[in-house]
């Protein structure tokens, strides 16, 4: 199962393979990622559930975990962005020195 950071990494590898290519490839062009599990299924009705006056619920979220994956996928984005500015930088020049002309 693809996630969408596989498929933003997957995407950049293909745009910097292509960055010569006439047509640039865009995020369209890849699949759509698929639901999680937990959405493909349909819901099922809680069992043994009880009611507890007075008692303080708790968090159904790993904080460590979805801290971690924030910062994994901060990190992936960062470098996308990086790698998308150096690409646009490029096609700058590369315009710049096609568009001068010689005296």
């Amino acid at each position: 199962m693809r996630t969408r950071l596989h498929q933003a990494l997957a995407f950049i590898a293909v745009s910097t393979a292509s960055a010569t290519a006439s047509s640039p490839v865009l995020s369209a062009d890849l699949p759509p990622a698929p639901l999680p599990l937990a959405y493909q299924q349909a819901p099922q009705p809680p069992q043994n559930v009880r009611v507890v006056q007075g008692a303080i619920e708790q968090s159904n979220v790993n904080a460590v975990a979805e801290m971690a994956r924030m910062i994994e996928i901060t990190r992936a984005y960062e470098s996308i962005a990086g790698l998308l500015q150096q690409q646009a930088t490029m096609r700058a020049s590369a315009l710049d020195k096609l568009a001068a002309v010689p005296t």
